[in-house]
């Protein structure tokens, strides 16, 4: 066997030792997702009483997220967005630190 054909055969084997843990990892965050209840989730979302500047944060994010955009970038659109968006990403943003 090449040492070409020896480092795909290494190469292969790694990746799938190191999918086989990402896959373990990921199960036991599923599973403590698939037990939680809708009122466990609930208590996560933060209270917010402006829905419309909710709205607009989470379709923001979204898109951010969709086009694979940077922090920088989301913070951009946020401000955009107005200072009613802003001040709900920083409680939003509280809330998850």
């Amino acid at each position: 066997m090449s040492s070409k054909e020896e480092l795909k055969k290494r190469m292969a084997e790694k990746a799938a030792e190191s999918a086989a843990k990402t896959n373990a990892l990921l199960e036991n965050e599923l599973q403590a997702l698939q037990q939680a209840t809708k009122t466990d989730l609930e208590a996560l979302r933060p209270k917010v009483s402006d829905q419309e500047s909710y709205k607009k944060l989470i379709d923001i994010v979204d898109q951010s997220s969709r086009a694979n955009e940077n922090i920088g970038q989301l913070q951009e659109r946020i401000e955009r967005a107005g200072t009613q968006v802003v001040t709900l990403a920083k409680k939003v943003y509280g809330f998850l630190v």
